[in-house]
């Protein structure tokens, strides 16, 4: 009887410990699930003064949440936890379709057409995340970390640290102090309450002191109501516009975000979870897929953190109560919450994830020819940013933005490559047949393209000469 007694009381306080690990893992995997959703609703509404329908953003995050806990039971492993892609987020949304003056993107003068070019960059997206995890997964290349890392932190550097922070001057003062205030305790590691609560604090008061002095506010966004036509997508699928200015930023963040998986299944592999490499790459494309399917806006991937969310006691329950947690709050509130909640101040959010992927460079470099080996890979990628940003178009900005993840990548794989003077020589032949073609640089058969091509050639006769092994 007792005996009975002992282990049923020793039976609750077990499951009771398990409940509040699981809601511990689970309320902070709500909150980075609600940055990441309400920036993409925040860019979306900024630039086409609408709203993806909550319902759908939220349906693909619960669905692989859902399916990675069911697959974590089974195996007894800790869930993975899955959410939006905020790179993609902020350089497709934020910044490519938001361009609607530039050439052929003024395209986007209907819903559908936002909608179907939506989907169209993240079926593009789930193709090349399949394509790169399991080329890398049967040929295990020898591939330089650097050839997508620097690339990626240049993207980063960009569009989630300077668009943010010019977004924000571009809105008010207030918001800006208080975005930078929430960077900063995140960056401290503040307690949760204070980390959320003080940056809106601030933002109040600094509002209620200098109050904005601008017109009439606009009206609010309302919820797209139209629906994906698959004629709309081919349409882009065919077009040269989407091949040239979409295609190339989704295909680098994509390819980026493939390696990026493989990091975090290692790093759960280190904390004791060996997780099929396959399987989870198939739920994060069968999410985005689904993304694209029902207009939700962002691709699915796999978060950083799942060591913290073991350590925190997680199993497989927390990422389902986030996600069905994060669905019933928005859903019915969604638009509510985004019209009286200062959500240009989670832009603070943004940049730290920013500024944490980019300080990835610093265990690269050592010396200040690494510095400079680093650096010169970034230059596409600020010039292709700096003309959509700034509206400037000098002749070498165009030359370098112009294709600039391919060139990043072009650049870092031939700077830090390992491989000796073949793989480097090989490397410059495919830029400078790219120039030629009109890929990279210039237009196809132009006398830029021919100039560029030529410059690359003479690289490669200077990397093939055997008195100039150590060259570059």
């Amino acid at each position: 009887m007792h005996s009975d007694t002992a282990s049923n009381s020793s039976l609750n306080f077990a499951w009771d410990n398990r409940l509040t690990k699981e809601a511990n893992a689970t309320t902070t995997l709500i909150a980075d699930m609600a940055v990441t959703v309400v920036v993409l609703q925040t860019i979306v509404a900024d630039s086409f003064g609408h709203y993806l329908p909550w319902g759908m953003v939220v349906l693909p995050l619960v669905a692989t949440n859902l399916v990675s806990a069911w697959y974590a039971r089974g195996h007894g492993l800790t869930a993975l936890p899955f959410g939006a892609n905020t790179v993609f987020i902020m350089v497709v949304l934020g910044d490519v379709l938001a361009a609607q003056d530039s050439d052929g993107l003024s395209r986007l003068g209907t819903d559908s057409q936002l909608l179907a070019l939506l989907s169209t960059a993240l079926i593009l997206y789930s193709a090349v995340v399949l394509t790169v995890t399991f080329v890398v997964l049967w040929l295990r290349p020898t591939l330089p970390r650097q050839a997508l890392m620097l690339p990626l932190v240049a993207i980063c550097c960009c569009y989630l640290i300077l668009t943010p922070i010019l977004q924000l001057i571009d809105k008010s003062l207030s918001a800006l102090l208080a975005a930078l205030l929430l960077w900063l305790l995140l960056n401290r590691k503040a307690p949760g309450w204070l980390t959320w609560s003080i940056p809106f604090v601030v933002w109040g008061g600094l509002t209620w002191l200098v109050p904005d002095s601008g017109g009439e506010s606009p009206p609010p966004p309302t919820i797209i109501t139209a629906s994906i036509a698959s004629s709309d997508v081919v349409g882009w699928l065919s077009s040269s516009l989407f091949w040239r200015d979409v295609a190339p930023l989704v295909g680098l963040i994509g390819t980026a975000n493939a390696f990026a998986n493989l990091e975090n299944l290692a790093s759960a592999q280190k904390a004791g979870d060996v997780h099929d490499a396959h399987i989870t790459t198939f739920i994060a494309c069968g999410g985005t897929l689904l993304a694209a399917a029902v207009g939700g806006g962002a691709p699915v991937t796999v978060y950083i953190g799942h060591p913290v969310y073991k350590e925190m006691g997680g199993k497989f329950f927390y990422g389902i109560a986030a996600t069905v947690g994060l669905a019933a709050v928005l859903v019915p509130l969604g638009t509510w919450v985004m019209q009286w909640l200062p959500v240009h101040v989670l832009f603070g959010a943004v940049i730290f994830i920013g500024t944490g992927i980019a300080s990835m460079v610093r265990h690269q470099v050592h010396s200040n020819r690494d510095r400079l080996k680093a650096a010169i890979p970034m230059l596409p990628i600020v010039a292709f940013w700096m003309q959509n940003n700034f509206a400037v178009n000098t002749p070498l900005l165009s030359i370098l933005g112009k294709g600039s993840p391919l060139v990043a990548i072009g650049w870092a794989m031939l700077l830090w490559s390992d491989g000796g003077r073949k793989e480097r020589l090989v490397i410059c032949l495919m830029l400078a047949a790219a120039s030629l073609g009109g890929i990279v640089h210039a237009p196809a058969l132009s006398w830029s393209a021919l100039a560029c091509s030529l410059v690359y050639g003479c690289i490669a006769a200077v990397i093939s000469h055997p008195r100039c092994r150590r060259a570059l």
